[in-house]
């Protein structure tokens, strides 16, 4: 029987499996220091999942490009409402 969580894992078989090629990822750019939250941990990987999160609800098949962008956007929006100061993570896909 089909349900959502075949979706999901196929997504993610997706993402993790049939890439080919690299992607490196990095919470923050040179001469910056990640940031983290007492609560919810680090800022970037907590949007990472986010977004991982939001392409698994939704009918599309995600590309890291599109969900390293979206990570990407939410940090920089969130550290600059909460700390008030420019922040930018980095990705590189070969």
């Amino acid at each position: 029987n089909y349900s959502a969580d075949d979706d999901v894992l196929e997504m993610y078989r997706h993402l993790f499996l049939e890439y080919k090629g690299s992607v490196v990822i990095s919470a923050s750019s040179p001469g910056e220091t990640a940031i983290k939250w007492p609560v919810t941990g680090g800022v970037y990987t907590t949007n990472l999942l986010r977004s991982l999160c939001y392409a698994s609800m939704n009918s599309y098949t995600p590309d890291w490009k599109e969900i390293l962008e979206q990570a990407s956007l939410e940090t920089e929006k969130e550290i600059m409402l909460k700390e008030k100061t420019h922040y930018t993570p980095q990705y590189e896909m070969q």
